[in-house]
């Protein structure tokens, strides 16, 4: 891993969106538009809970760093330039589900991510982004017929990935998230690691991804993944657009969603700086 360089980073308790890191001047973090009773975003003392009900189409919601655009002057703040190493660190917890009626489950998947997108528009479904996930899932994930009962850290879109990934902690019971009594909610730390160079020629992007459980008095679940995506073509002089964290499912019917704690983004480097040349 390479020494990250903190470039952003949020604490959302109390409805904050202005970070507490950022030596770049970028703007504050920008909720995804809003819709009563279908998105909700609601802050409370530790963060924001983020919340989408669905009709059985695509559907999200979210926080997002929206990013310059390339600029011709010197001044104000830089974009983030493709060709780059970025390190994202979401932490949340909370995460729940209940199908249309309230009662029954939800039983298709959702999941939390950690995204990079080329595009600005936040509103809209990204065609061009890079995801790692933790998914929750009761029942089965598209075509597959493969059940899944549980969480599971998820790399969607990747190329060559001929494994599932497999169950980090499951059956699937939302109550095991939320506290209880004395015993504070276990926490969720899902991590992004994504590699942009060599993107213009190669056709592709590798990275990384992990997550991690941390139950009270010091237990942890763990699981990482790799991957090599071609779903964010990054030609030459191509900036990223945005990064953030959202809600998403792309089929469910029901309510979901989680409370997000805070946001990170590193780098490999400071912007401005050339990038590193390596071996072939």
């Amino acid at each position: 891993m390479f020494p990250p360089i903190d470039a952003y980073a949020v604490n959302f308790a109390s409805g904050n969106l202005h970070p507490h890191v950022n030596p770049y001047g970028w703007g504050d973090v920008q909720l995804v538009p809003q819709i009563a009773g279908v998105r909700e975003a609601t802050p409370d003392s530790r963060g924001y809970r983020l919340t989408c009900t669905a009709t059985g189409s695509e559907l999200a919601n979210g926080l997002y760093l929206v990013l310059p655009q390339p600029r011709a002057a010197v001044l104000g703040p830089p974009p983030l330039p493709g060709d780059v190493r970025a390190f994202i660190q979401v932490i949340f917890d909370l995460p729940h589900a209940v199908g249309a009626d309230q009662t029954s489950d939800f039983t298709q998947a959702w999941a939390v991510l950690a995204n990079l997108r080329i595009d600005r528009n936040i509103d809209s479904p990204a065609t061009q982004q890079v995801n790692v996930t933790s998914q929750f899932v009761k029942g089965t994930v598209g075509t597959s017929p493969v059940v899944i009962d549980g969480v599971r850290l998820n790399t969607p879109g990747s190329l060559q990935q001929i494994d599932h990934a497999l169950r980090l902690d499951g059956p699937l019971n939302y109550t095991r998230y939320q506290p209880r009594w004395f015993i504070p909610a276990p926490t969720f730390v899902l991590d992004h690691a994504f590699c942009g160079y060599a993107a213009a020629t190669t056709g592709h992007t590798p990275g990384s991804g992990e997550l991690r459980i941390r139950w009270p008095f010091g237990i942890e679940q763990r699981d990482q993944r790799v991957y090599s995506s071609d779903k964010m073509p990054l030609a030459s002089g191509t900036t990223i657009g945005a990064v953030g964290v959202s809600v998403m499912t792309m089929s469910g019917v029901g309510t979901f969603g989680a409370r997000v704690r805070s946001f990170r983004l590193s780098l490999d480097r400071q912007l401005g700086s050339t990038p590193p040349v390596f071996d072939q």
